[in-house]
């Protein structure tokens, strides 16, 4: 889909009841300039990616991000109890992307540590999609 390169980052997402997941956060924009865009497609991951080793696990995607959170870390208020939680950046990546549709997500994720193939299937809003990643060697960014 486009040769240009996307921030990404992988937030470590703690709960209030102690619990926490991962959220994945693509922006569709190579540099967003407006903190308030909602230009993060957000995938919630149950599991923490390893571009390293090839994988399939599930990939909930929720509601777009704001561009706010590709550098945000700390309390996240709002919510009916008053705050969900915090969360923790992780790790920031490249996104390049070859699909992006409504069902159907693919990208590359850039790090110093490689490259892998993402793709993401039934990516629908709280579809509850499967995420397979797959390196494809060759020197991060």
């Amino acid at each position: 889909m486009t040769l240009e390169t996307c921030p990404g980052v992988l937030l470590l997402h703690s709960l209030p009841d102690g619990s926490s997941h991962f959220d994945l956060l693509l922006s569709t924009d190579p540099e967003p300039k407006d903190a308030d865009s909602r230009c993060l497609i957000a995938l919630r991951l149950a599991v923490r990616l390893q571009l390293g080793e090839a994988r399939s696990f599930a990939a909930e995607r929720i509601g777009d991000h704001r561009a706010h959170y590709l550098e945000y870390e700390g309390p996240i208020d709002g919510g009916a109890a008053g705050g969900r939680g915090g969360v923790r950046r992780v790790e920031c990546y490249g996104v390049r992307w070859i699909e992006r549709r409504a069902d159907r997500l693919e990208f590359e994720l850039i790090h110093d540590a490689g490259i892998a193939r993402c793709v993401v299937d039934n990516a629908g809003i709280g579809a509850g999609g499967a995420m397979n990643v797959r390196p494809v060697g060759g020197a991060g960014r």
